[in-house]
């Protein structure tokens, strides 16, 4: 629940797992309602092809993602909603580290853009852009925060950019061990329901799917903020 999180004692789990499956399943998630506002959804892969197996914790990765995801389509009423997963080296203390990589998973949207001195704060809880897009779109801004103190517990970071009228960022980068042979069998620990994330406002999602779908796997989303 909250308190963990706030606590630092939520459990963060190192588990086999394919990146481009988690960021699939959050696709597939907001694709219905993508749609039926007429925003085009598009995967982006920069530094590996396709398919990429990690060590990390693929449920709360896909909380945070979710959240954002859910926030983008939210606020994104023409144009697109983009997922870019960027693979880099990891470099520490200028020497590169062969069995980690450091991963930066953006999702991108061409919505109204958020004010500079909302950004610098956007991250903290109850903070929304303006009184005017509470009173439009809704929401408590706790989801955000949260997504923050998961990035952290897992080791990484969150971050977001915008530009008014044109649209807005939001990353989450972490330093992963890397697979460099994948299973052969599917992933014996998909991402599962939490009731902590349905309670607090971050997406609880399916097992992720081998392909992306051409409609979600759920029917009635939550869109947290």
């Amino acid at each position: 629940d909250m308190s963990k999180v706030e606590a630092g004692k939520l459990e963060i789990e190192k588990l086999p797992f394919d990146l481009s499956n988690v960021v699939n399943t959050v696709c597939s998630q907001i694709r219905v309602t993508a749609e039926e506002k007429g925003v085009a959804v598009e995967v982006e892969y920069i530094g590996f092809k396709d398919h990429y197996w990690v060590h990390g914790d693929p449920v709360r990765i896909q909380q945070v993602l979710s959240n954002f995801a859910w926030n983008s389509i939210k606020f994104t009423d023409e144009g697109s909603i983009k997922f870019t997963m960027e693979l880099k080296d990891s470099v520490v203390n200028g020497k590169n580290r062969p069995d980690h990589c450091v991963l930066k998973l953006s999702v991108t949207d061409t919505g109204p853009g958020i004010p500079e001195e909302t950004l610098k704060k956007l991250f903290q809880p109850f903070v929304q852009a303006e009184v005017s897009t509470f009173r439009q779109y809704g929401g408590t801004g706790l989801g955000l925060s949260i997504c923050k103190q998961l990035a952290e517990l897992m080791g990484g970071n969150v971050g977001a950019s915008s530009t008014l009228d044109v649209g807005s960022v939001f990353h989450l980068q972490l330093n992963e061990e890397r697979i460099h042979e994948p299973p052969s069998s599917p992933e014996q620990h998909p991402p599962q329901t939490d009731p902590y994330q349905q309670a607090r406002g971050v997406r609880a999602a399916p097992a992720p799917a081998q392909q992306l779908p051409s409609t979600p796997g759920i029917n009635t989303p939550h869109r947290p903020t």
